[in-house]
């Protein structure tokens, strides 16, 4: 019998539609679902009794609080213990299950190897580069390394807060500064989130806003959205020089840059300019109209800083206006500590770098490699403690994992939009990898002495209360708690609640309205350098499943990125 064309077509067809009504597919594909849900290395929600916790989220400066969900003692939800809280605080129990989480040490066998190598190099010193100073351990890491011969503590450049960093640089007796938000009513922000990621939730959502925002950025983004003004343009130092011209001629006496020592030839200059921008014109009439007002050109951290001469301009018209920016306070330290002075990174010289332990405690804190590199010497030896290994880990000879948020104790750095003092801690809720190396306690080691995070933060708290001073608030309540004892502040401060000092600081006059050596057309010369690129932006490093719907999808806009 000869087959036929037709008679094939039909035993296909028929075995095509009965692998479809049997139930062998269908029962492999469930088969291999879970088989994938099952492999060893996916975290799994422990069985056990279910609890819940309040703590504080020490991922951002924010320092919000949170409530945690535990499931047999281990973390498996978080959401606000008192106002909003952002898309990285609601996945920061991911971070000890990410999968660039950095879990095994390399370069060395153990931790006394590690120390065994940089005290054979103690002689020519030690560096260590703090990616997030600030903290109770930055001090602590200070404390330490002013009793090691030739060390040198070295701070990151940060991106949130260099505005205010240029305009201390400004005043006749610099101090650190941030950006008083509650006493701002009109913001000038320039190519800076500050509606997403920049300044504490709790100061710009969840109800109305205390201050008119006018937003000046190159594309759409989240704040760009919710801004009350919104003009797309880039870091246009044409526009701030103009500006500061309409403050100067039409509307401001402005008394603190008269004192200035170069105010007579800054406006000169200034005036010189032949500028016509409308824009600009209805920018100063509205910050000199609805004061107090303030510019900030920090940038973002996904697209790195704004360039510099942005800075110093804005700078220069925060002079001007006589802005809201504030001495920031700083929460008491014990009496003992005596601190190694504070480097920033320009500072350090080319190839003087020996030994250098880059401290890397949380995500977006990395800094492009080749501004590091160039300080080290030929045969530096690079130590990383960090907990990551796609960040700095990948150019250390050695790399040191270490406890991230809810495996240890932690506090959160100075807010760049806040002026007191606050003092706020996540407790340990899960335990660390056997093997997780805290900088703080190998730094102390060399120094012979024990330390770890917990320790030197009970140390400050009982400085704090020491003090005297500030108010200890615990989550959503309004009325201050009074507690006299240790324990019962430590025990508090565990719950979730924040000590806040009292701010009393004195706003220094500004000497100058430019940096000493600095013209006007010079800035303007500048400005068509490229804006130095920071990989990495901090809530997206939290969670994988944040970041793809950060960086993919249209539910969140990054700011400083073409939108998709």
């Amino acid at each position: 019998m000869t087959a036929l064309r037709r008679d094939m077509l039909k035993l296909a067809g028929g075995a095509a539609a009965g692998f479809l009504f049997t139930p062998v597919p269908w029962r492999l594909l469930g088969d291999a679902a879970m088989w994938t849900q099952n492999w060893s290395w996916i975290p799994k929600v422990p069985r056990g009794p279910v609890t819940e916790t309040t703590t504080r989220c020490t991922l951002c400066p924010a320092a919000c609080a949170v409530r945690a969900r535990c499931a047999a003692g281990v973390p498996v939800g978080l959401w606000p213990a008192a106002g909003p809280l952002c898309p990285a605080g609601f996945a920061a129990h991911h971070l000890a299950v990410h999968p660039q989480r950095l879990r095994t040490l390399s370069g060395a066998r153990s931790r006394e190897e590690v120390t065994e190598k940089v005290k054979q190099r103690l002689d020519r010193g030690i560096a260590v580069l703090d990616l997030a100073p600030g903290r109770t351990a930055s001090f602590a890491l200070r404390h330490y390394l002013h009793q090691l011969p030739n060390s040198l503590y070295i701070e990151s450049p940060s991106v949130e807060g260099s505005t205010a960093a240029a305009l201390s640089g400004l005043l006749d007796r610099p101090v650190p500064l941030a950006l008083d938000l509650a006493r701002t009513k009109t913001l000038l922000s320039v190519s800076t989130p500050v509606l997403d990621g920049w300044a504490a939730p709790r100061l710009v959502d969840g109800g109305p806003r205390g201050f008119h925002l006018i937003q000046i950025d190159v594309a759409g983004s989240r704040t760009a959205e919710l801004a009350d003004e919104f003009y797309p343009k880039g870091s246009d130092a044409r526009l701030l020089t103009a500006i500061a011209r309409y403050i100067l001629e039409e509307h401001a006496e402005a008394p603190a840059a008269r004192k200035c020592a170069d105010f007579p030839r800054v406006r000169e200059e200034i005036l010189g300019l032949a500028v016509c921008h409308p824009l600009a014109r209805h920018i100063a009439e509205t910050l000199v109209k609805n004061g107090p007002a303030a510019v900030v050109a920090d940038g973002d951290p996904a697209n790195g800083p704004v360039a510099p001469a942005i800075r110093t301009l804005a700078a220069m018209v925060n002079v001007l206006l006589d802005s809201t920016y504030r001495p920031r306070a700083e929460a008491p330290i014990p009496d003992g500590w005596k601190l190694a002075a504070a480097h920033s990174l320009a500072e350090v010289p080319d190839g003087s770098v020996h030994t250098l332990l880059v401290d890397e405690p949380v995500p977006g804190s990395t800094l492009p490699w080749p501004l590091v590199q160039r300080k080290l010497a030929r045969e530096a030896l690079v130590i990383t403690a960090s907990w990551s290994s796609s960040a700095a880990a990948r150019f250390a000879a050695i790399a040191l994992p270490t406890p991230v948020f809810l495996e240890t104790v932690q506090d959160a750095p100075p807010a760049p939009d806040s002026c007191e003092a606050r003092f706020q801690i996540s407790r340990a809720l899960m335990a660390a990898p056997a093997n997780a190396v805290e900088p703080l306690s190998l730094i102390a080691q060399l120094a012979g002495h024990e330390a770890t995070s917990a320790s030197v933060l009970a140390e400050r708290a009982a400085a704090i209360l020491a003090a005297k001073q500030g108010r200890l608030t615990k989550p959503g309540e309004a009325e201050p708690a009074a507690i006299e004892k240790s324990d019962e502040f430590w025990q508090a401060l565990e719950g979730g609640a924040g000590w806040q000092g009292d701010w009393q600081g004195k706003v220094p006059q500004p000497a100058r309205l430019l940096p000493e050596g600095t013209t006007l057309a010079g800035l303007l010369e500048t400005i068509t350098a490229p804006r130095m690129k920071v990989p990495g932006w901090r809530p997206s490093a939290a969670s994988p499943l944040l970041a793809k719907l950060w960086q993919e999808s249209d539910l969140r806009k990054a700011p400083g990125a073409r939108l998709s």
